[in-house]
């Protein structure tokens, strides 16, 4: 089953790791926006195979991403999913 899975640790103080499954193999594009709904960062956007994957978020990298409420935004051809982090830098 295709999900969008954890955001370890939550609150981010510097680097989160993001877990997702992939029913099938297919294009993932995962996404931070803030709380007014602007894209902030763009952390993949890549083809990737069947099973379970992490990617690794830095968030001291983003001069866009500060202290606050974003929200992760996991986008598969046939399945979308959003979860909320708190970033304490």
């Amino acid at each position: 089953m295709t999900s969008l899975q954890t955001i370890i640790p939550n609150p981010i103080i510097n680097n989160a790791v993001i877990s997702f499954n992939l029913a099938k193999n297919g294009f993932v594009q995962l996404e931070i926006f803030d709380v007014a709904g602007r894209t902030v960062d763009r952390i993949v956007e890549d083809n990737f195979y069947v099973g379970s994957h992490s990617v690794m978020l830095n968030v001291t990298t983003n001069d866009h991403i500060t202290n606050g409420v974003y929200f992760v935004k996991m986008t598969t051809d046939d399945y979308s999913a959003v979860k909320k982090v708190i970033v304490r830098r």
